[in-house]
């Protein structure tokens, strides 16, 4: 599949609602300092299934600067 977007989830699985945008084999969950990467003009928008898309860079990345933490999820 083609993705135009980055994809994220607001709060951590397995916590409310976060449901959209999991995939079950997702072993990883990285938390994003979305102000540092707003202040860094890397856009954010919210989907109207809650999941929030970003472009990323010019590169279409978001590079580990904006990331606060990694969690090993599977552990």
């Amino acid at each position: 599949m083609a993705r135009n977007h980055i994809h994220m989830v607001e709060g951590f699985p397995g916590c409310g609602d976060v449901i959209s945008g999991m995939r079950s084999s997702s072993e990883v969950v990285i938390e994003v300092n979305i102000v540092k990467a707003l202040m860094h003009k890397i856009p954010f928008h919210l989907s109207s299934n809650k999941v929030i898309l970003s472009e990323g860079n010019k590169d279409g990345c978001l590079p580990a600067q904006f990331f606060r933490s990694v969690t090993d999820f599977k552990k």
